[in-house]
């Protein structure tokens, strides 16, 4: 792994987006990526974080058990739903992240005005996941991590028990980390 660079945009939404935007479009051509798409990490507050299980699943019918058992697994109601998903490791579990398809499409509103392509969205699990096994394997005994932001502690963990818990908890820390644990 070899970060060519970093760049943070603080209060992005509230700014043109046609600024931001060119900070970030240069950002990558000084970096000789322009042609990059972005993948975008939707805020965890717009993400519900679901763990399905479907033992017996052939890999080729997951999408469709899935989608037929999406409304029930989150609470917009009527709202028009997007999703996404991933077998967690070679288990039978899926990592689901639910987020209304309205908050989706204003994000690609949002970063289509800005000029960005985008090329996926995302969320923290699914993100968090996947780095902590980018270089070597989480701990067998399992972890908790924590960020604290605004009156929320996002907290993030696995174990042998939980292959992966993702919650959002307005607590304290020390309330959140007993909550989780």
């Amino acid at each position: 792994v070899k970060v060519l660079g970093s760049l943070t945009i603080p209060h992005y939404r509230e700014q043109p987006a046609a600024e931001w935007g060119a900070v970030y479009s240069n950002f990558l051509r000084k970096l000789g990526h322009g042609h990059l798409a972005a993948t975008v990490l939707l805020p965890r507050q717009e993400v519900v974080v679901r763990q399905v299980q479907l033992p017996g699943v052939a890999d080729r019918d997951l999408e469709a058990a899935l989608r037929f058992q999406i409304d029930s697994l989150h609470p917009f109601g009527d709202d028009e739903a997007a999703y996404g998903w991933a077998r967690v490791g070679k288990t039978v579990t899926l990592l689901v992240g639910i987020a209304r398809k309205r908050i989706v499409d204003e994000h690609v509103a949002l970063f289509s005005e800005a000029g960005i392509k985008i090329h996926a969205f995302t969320f923290s699990a699914a993100s968090i996941y996947s780095a902590v096994r980018v270089l070597s394997s989480p701990p067998a005994d399992g972890f908790l991590a924590f960020e604290e932001e605004n009156g929320e502690v996002e907290t993030y963990g696995e174990s042998p028990a939980r292959p992966v818990f993702s919650a959002l908890l307005d607590q304290s820390l020390e309330r959140a980390k007993a909550l989780a644990l």
